[in-house]
């Protein structure tokens, strides 16, 4: 299981995407800055398959509503 952290700027939170090595589905954990996750999601052939909240304050959300529009 590859667990790959990316820090999201506007509020130095946390993000996670989660994939097995040589699988394209992938799964997000809290969603901040989203172009970052995209960037990784495209340079690893990755599809994101869902999207696991830990809680709802912003700093771990602020993201969800683009991703929801482009995946």
């Amino acid at each position: 299981m590859i667990v790959h952290r990316i820090e999201n700027k506007v509020f130095c939170s946390n993000s996670y995407i989660i994939h097995f090595e040589g699988n394209q589905r992938a799964w997000m954990i809290d969603c901040g800055d989203i172009s970052n996750i995209e960037t990784y999601l495209d340079d690893n052939s990755l599809v994101l398959d869902g999207i696991m909240l830990t809680h709802t304050h912003y700093d771990h959300i602020y993201g969800l509503p683009l991703a929801l529009e482009t995946h």
